[in-house]
């Protein structure tokens, strides 16, 4: 049974879709927005009554999650570019086995690793 890191690693499509999502998420104020404007609600099991649910309740699960799954890579990363400190972006991006497609993911890891901001790319 395949562990849920490298199906995650396999599937590119959904990591550069889920690093987009987090990137707008964590951008300002934009989790706490959200919340505040996106109302979701549930019928209830037992009573025919809506019921309206904490989105992040939700979010808060979704943010721990790509958090864990970005501080693994980055420790992946931080061994890559200690032992090889003046290789260039294509060669992390392949040590680490990603596609074109990843190497904003890839920036942004490298950028927070050197003490900037993970969106700091693009501002």
């Amino acid at each position: 049974m395949k562990s849920l890191k490298k199906d995650l690693r396999e599937n590119v499509a959904f990591m550069v879709r889920s690093d987009l999502i987090y990137r707008f998420l964590i951008h300002k104020n934009n989790l706490n927005r959200l919340h505040q404007i996106v109302k979701i609600y549930k019928w209830g099991e037992r009573t025919e009554r809506i019921i309206e649910m904490n989105l992040s309740d939700f979010t808060g699960n979704i943010i721990l999650r790509k958090t864990q799954f970005d501080i693994g890579e980055m420790n992946r990363l931080a061994d890559i570019m200690l032992n090889y400190p003046e290789k260039d972006t294509k060669f992390y991006r392949e040590q680490m086995g990603y596609k074109n497609r990843q190497l904003r993911t890839l920036q942004g890891y490298m950028d927070k690793l050197r003490g900037k901001g993970r969106n700091s790319i693009f501002t």
